[in-house]
């Protein structure tokens, strides 16, 4: 039984995987929109037709007019217009929901700049104004009493009064079919099903909700009711009813689980789930204003910044162990917020910041930056940088993009976006834009911005500069792990010595948030706003809406260090790797384009293939693990792309024959694991359980169907993860099965490995 249904759960997970949460979020509010039609008939069709359709026009007008690209049926626009429609009554005018509809797109997606995102629910902003239309712009029901469509709690006043008002409802009406106020309302049977999935397969953030469905049959004991029960039926004070028979299923379900506007952390999740609890019962039973939940909602939305603001950020939260229990999943999160160095000379000092941190820090080996070869940087003096500085000075920014175009120059971060790309793209918007230098590295086996900071950072500055002047760029901040007070002091030494540049900089040093995830572009700004490094949902990019909702241009240190030299020789530049692992001299070396892995490797040894090796990893934990008979393959060669390889951040390490492979990958799924912020179930979920069937497998204890299980996972979190960190923790996975399927085939019902029972042991 137990293994049904979790074959049964695999699919779910499957399916969601593959659709993705919003049109999953669609499929689930399907049996509840088919309910209201039937149950309404033509007035209900009207009005969820007519909502959808505008919001869906009202989103490509708006994407048109800032040319943006756009989807016809976007399923974020139809989420938006199902929900506001649904939170409606049957006999609302259609002139009512058009204007909340279109409202609720136009003005509730509108990020604010300072949170590059927008902070109020799109559906509950229109449906404010709707009520607003209700309440001071009275409308005629085709039903003379109008008690067909009044809710159990709500509205019951005057029909209570002077009509006779309804009969006392049994729990089984609230709970199936009948009398029913907002479209959505008509069965709260299907809104605790629906919910069930939602917050088991779909929803990270279910505390808000959670919290607010628990909390509202306590606050109704609690609270007393106004004496003439205003607006309200008499049995306001009953729990269940109350619970049942109002909106408050309807809008914890669909409202308090919207990942955008609820706070970011399950404390605060929590604080907002109570306080909307509470506004929405006191609203009920002390004004005669209906669906007072959607009031809830709006206002716990507008203070969810200073929720966040208060849980996140103030000292005596963060002086109580306590607190690693609320600070969403278990990661190795530093919670080192970035400050400002005082500015000298126009560089930086006092690199050094010291906050406490509750998560785990990684150190980093300075004995990798001992080795290694660049001879293209080795050859540029300060003197030979200036001269190429002046002759770019002389290049227009559009010729200067041209020559990164026909150079082919790509980001060197790990994605190979094209920078010509990137500079065209900042050139286009109304301001320029604020350049972050991303100088930190937080994947393991990846550190050659760490050696171009202690061996070059005057040829880095210099690319900046060259950079600054062509796009028009007034401020710079240059990000680095804060303990790497080497790279810090070489840097700020370079930035005294460049006082003969025309084109003055404000260049800041921040501290990085020492964690992988902050690597991601966004999580870097959220970081650098004193947030939590969590990737945001695009769009806005950061070219739109970045540092402090300014336009802002992401660069990694290593490919503004190239500049120079494609001023210089106007010819594609070529690649440094990190190469380590068990050869005789890890370091930084510079390899081109047709260089063979085997070549790259060779480069670590005292002589040339001094060591058998079993396998290799390329590009780090994200990366792929593959045998080292493929270390013939040239890297960026069309067989290399073919085979679906990546060069990624350019990180090579060399594994032992001694080694297994299986226990290999393990370290990097556990690795994800711990860097998993969990705001996407995908990665959240799916890093767990790979952890936990690939330990099974290092143990030799894997069954079959725990096997095919396994493979679902893997598949799930590469396609159905918000940021890089989801989409790339199985990529070693991947390439095993691929590559090396024999090393999984071995290790399956074998007990006995040795390295992996020394390492357990």
């Amino acid at each position: 039984m137990l293994k049904q249904i979790e074959s049964i759960e695999n699919r779910i997970k499957n399916v969601r995987a593959n659709l993705g949460a919003k049109w999953s979020f669609l499929i689930l509010l399907t049996p509840l929109t088919i309910t209201s039609i039937v149950t309404h008939g033509v007035l209900a069709f009207n009005l969820i037709f007519t909502a959808i359709l505008v919001c869906m026009v009202s989103s490509i007008m708006l994407r048109k007019l800032s040319n943006q690209d756009f989807h016809l049926f976007n399923p974020g626009s139809i989420i938006t217009g199902l929900l506001i429609a649904l939170t409606c009554g049957p006999n609302l005018p259609l002139y009512m929901i058009i204007l909340g509809a279109f409202f609720g797109e136009v003005i509730g997606k509108y990020p604010v700049n300072h949170l590059a995102k927008n902070i109020i629910n799109p559906a509950i902003l229109g449906r404010t104004l709707i009520a607003l239309f209700e309440t001071f712009i009275p409308y005629q029901t085709n039903n003379q009493q109008g008690s067909d469509f009044v809710d159990l709690v709500s509205g019951a006043s005057i029909l209570f009064k002077d009509s006779g008002g309804i009969l006392r409802p049994e729990l089984y009406e609230a709970l199936v079919f009948r009398r029913t106020g907002a479209l959505g309302e008509c069965s709260s049977l299907i809104i605790l099903i629906t919910a069930f999935f939602l917050l088991r397969y779909l929803i990270i953030k279910r505390e808000a909700c959670i919290n607010f469905i628990l909390w509202v049959p306590l606050f109704v004991l609690l609270i007393p009711s106004s004496t003439s029960i205003v607006g309200h039926a008499p049995w306001v004070s009953n729990p269940a009813l109350f619970l049942l028979g109002s909106s408050t299923l309807l809008t914890a379900v669909f409202f308090a689980t919207d990942p955008k506007t609820i706070p970011k952390t399950k404390i605060g999740g929590t604080i907002f789930g109570i306080g909307a609890a509470f506004i929405s019962v006191f609203g009920r039973v002390h004004t005669s204003i209906p669906g007072f939940e959607m009031f809830a909602v709006l206002i716990m939305n507008l203070l969810t910044p200073f929720i966040d603001e208060l849980v996140i950020n103030r000292s005596h939260f963060q002086d109580k162990d306590w607190i690693q229990m609320f600070f969403k999943i278990q990661s190795y999160f530093t919670n080192v917020f970035p400050q400002a160095i005082p500015s000298v000379n126009g560089a930086t000092s006092n690199f050094i910041i010291n906050q406490k941190s509750y998560f785990k820090k990684r150190s980093f080996n300075t004995s990798l930056l001992n080795h290694g070869t660049c001879p293209s940087f080795r050859k540029y003096s300060i003197s030979s940088l200036e001269e190429i500085y002046k002759r770019s000075c002389l290049m227009t920014d559009m010729e200067i993009i041209e020559l990164l175009k026909q150079t082919a120059h790509t980001g060197r971060g790990g994605a190979h976006f094209s920078v010509h790309k990137k500079w065209e793209t900042a050139l286009n918007q109304k301001n320029p834009p604020v350049l972050i230098v991303n100088a930190s590295e937080g994947e393991p086996s990846t550190f050659k911005d760490k050696y171009i900071l202690k061996m070059y950072p005057h040829i880095l500055l210099f690319g900046i500069h060259i950079c600054a002047k062509a796009l028009n760029i007034k401020d710079v901040i240059i990000v680095m792990e804060e303990d790497f007070t080497l790279g810090s002091s070489r840097l700020k030494e370079a930035l005294k010595n460049q006082f003969f540049l025309d084109h003055p900089l404000n260049i800041e040093i921040k501290a990085s948030s020492n964690t992988y995830l902050g690597g991601e572009e966004t999580a870097l700004l959220e970081h650098l706003e004193g947030k939590l490094p969590i990737p945001r949902i695009k769009p806005p990019f950061p070219f739109q809406v970045g540092l402090n909702g300014k336009e802002t241009l992401i660069h990694n240190a290593e490919t503004l260090t190239w500049l120079p030299m494609i001023i210089d020789l106007q010819q594609k530049p070529n690649f440094l790797v990190s190469l380590s692992g068990d050869v005789d001299q890890a370091g930084v070396y510079e390899v081109k384009v047709g260089d063979t892995i085997q070549d790259i490797i060779d480069r670590g040894f005292t002589l040339p293939n001094s060591k058998p090796y079993k396998a290799f990893e390329l590009g780090g934990p994200s990366g792929v693990i593959l045998p080292a008979k493929m270390s013939n393959i040239a890297i960026l060669s069309d067989e290399f792309k073919k085979l679906g390889l990546n060069f990624s951040s350019g990180a090579i390490r060399v594994i032992s024959k001694e080694s297994c492979l299986i226990y290999e990958v393990y370290k990097s799924i556990q690795f994800f694991e711990k860097e998993s912020c969990g705001k996407c179930s995908p990665c959240r979920l799916g890093t767990k359980e790979l952890s936990h069937l690939w330990r099974k497998l290092t143990l030799g204890i894997i069954e079959n169907n725990e096997m095919i299980s396994l493979k679902e996972s893997a598949k799930m979190i590469s396609s159905a993860s918000m940021c890089g960190l989801g989409k790339s923790a199985a990529n070693q996975i991947h390439s095993l099965m691929q590559f090396s399927n024999n090393q999984i085939n071995d290790h399956i019902n074998k007990e006995d490995c040795e390295v992996c029972s020394h390492e357990y042991n």
